[in-house]
């Protein structure tokens, strides 16, 4: 038995019908013509660019010609069992045609039943669609159940390839679309405000703004109580690290220019980087990266941490392996994200005074964090392994970090929110409290400084080149 596919163009079927009328061909065939849809539109090319064109290339005229070489209608499955088909089958032993692919199975059947054609081998299993993976979620219970596919057992060695992959990959992968006019955040049905479906009239009655925070941020609400009390701390410690720093003259500086609280606070934000309040994005990428194949399930959870000093060991003496490399080379090498501070870095052993307050907090409420531990554990081993002359403070975008993590890596572990998402939110963190800060110093300036001080006098400035006229 031939299985055929067929696409309109050319007349490649046209002469291969011929040939086997002439020559009295014996095997029978079973046959399948695509791109009908096509037929009557200004769709021109078929089969790998053959042109449709002409009695013989469109699928309608390809269909009626195997139908006319068979001498048999069209393949019904409800006639599968029918002896007149079988007797025609068993008569003209050329085979039939199907309209759908997915009939072709009952169709081999048939034909095989009427010619007495054997097995090449026994199935072990019903012949049928057999998906390793099917992802319909709720739709599946609208569709009737035979349309809904049977997950079968993925065969190996892609089951244990498939099931590795599912267990140590993180974070759930959106689909992509249009967002215009779409939000997922937020709805607004011209009664009720929500966020993520939830009433905003109801979170200002029932919640903190800390917790609708959390909504807004990750579509759940927190799990545990403690977790809305410690982001309220972080964005009470990212308010102010004193006027010198350059959040904090950013906003002076607006005020100084005259400008409304609004811009002060673009200002405020504006000021944020990489190396001043920003570096929580890569200490949460270092997070993942370090525990993401550990199977690690609750953050909170000191029983069922992995082996903290095993990974803080690794981490250090790959990082010492890149850092003494890039002094070689006379490059720049990839500092630790969120070590260290311009103004807690003294002595010996450093703190972060902020930082400090929030693990006094988890201590005193037996509230265990891993990544606070394997950051302090870090910092520690840097210093045994001569990698730094001190242990450097976990800084307080470190503290951020560590607390935001350790409410969305059970989201990130079941697939409810993305890596992109989690990332972001320490970053997040420190900017809204940063951005309060930073208006309180734009209300202070405006209100006790005078237009234009922030200005550097001509006095003051220093020219490092060379005139040249």
């Amino acid at each position: 038995m031939i299985v055929l596919y067929v696409e309109p163009g050319g007349t490649y079927e046209y002469e291969a019908v011929r040939w086997m009328r002439e020559n009295d061909f014996p095997k029978p065939l079973l046959v399948y013509v695509a791109g009908s849809f096509a037929d009557g539109t200004e769709i021109s090319l078929g089969h790998a660019g053959s042109v449709v064109e002409g009695k013989y290339t469109s699928a309608a005229a390809k269909m009626s010609l195997f139908d006319d070489h068979f001498g048999l209608r069209v393949f019904e499955p409800e006639a599968q069992k029918e002896k007149e088909l079988i007797d025609r089958l068993a008569d003209t032993r050329k085979g039939i045609r199907v309209n759908t692919l997915h009939d072709l199975v009952p169709a081999a059947t048939a034909l095989m039943s009427a010619l007495g054609l054997k097995r090449d081998f026994i199935p072990t299993s019903p012949l049928a669609l057999k998906p390793w993976i099917v992802g319909l979620g709720p739709f599946a219970k609208k569709l009737p159940p035979n349309l809904v596919p049977h997950v079968d057992t993925i065969i190996e060695p892609y089951g244990s390839l498939i099931k590795k992959h599912i267990k140590s990959s993180l974070g759930r992968v959106p689909a992509r679309q249009s967002m215009r006019n779409a939000s997922h955040a937020s709805s607004n049905d011209g009664t009720t405000p929500r966020i993520f479906g939830c009433s905003l009239s109801n979170l200002m009655k029932e919640r903190s703004f800390v917790d609708a925070v959390l909504l807004s941020w990750l579509g759940l609400p927190a799990r545990y109580p403690f977790e809305s009390r410690l982001v309220e701390m972080c964005l009470v410690a990212s308010l102010t690290n004193g006027p010198g720093t350059m959040s904090a003259q950013a906003a002076k500086l607006s005020a100084s220019a005259g400008n409304d609280p609004n811009t002060a606070m673009m200002a405020t934000l504006g000021a944020i980087g990489t190396v001043h309040g920003g570096n929580g994005k890569k200490a949460a990428r270092l997070l993942i990266d370090v525990f993401g194949g550990t199977e690690l399930i609750d953050p909170y959870c000191r029983e069922a941490a992995p082996d903290l000093d095993k990974l803080v060991r690794s981490h250090v003496l790959a990082f010492k392996k890149k850092k003494s490399a890039a002094k070689d080379a006379g490059i720049e090498y990839e500092k630790i994200p969120c070590l260290g501070h311009p103004v807690f870095n003294t002595e010996r052993v450093n703190y972060d005074p902020r930082e400090r307050v929030l693990s006094a907090y988890m201590e005193e409420q037996g509230i265990y964090n891993v990544f606070f531990d394997f950051y302090h554990r870090l910092a520690q081993e840097l210093l045994t392994q001569q990698a730094t002359t001190k242990v450097h403070a976990v800084n307080v975008d470190a503290a951020i970090t560590c607390v935001l993590m350790g409410i969305a890596w059970p989201l990130l572990v079941d697939n409810k929110i993305s890596v992109e998402r989690a990332v972001d939110l320490p970053v997040l963190t420190f900017a809204l409290g940063r951005v309060a800060g930073g208006a309180s110093e734009y209300l202070d300036h405006r209100e006790s400084g005078t237009d234009m001080d922030m200005r550097v006098p001509v006095s003051e400035c220093r020219f490092l080149g060379r005139n040249k006229d």
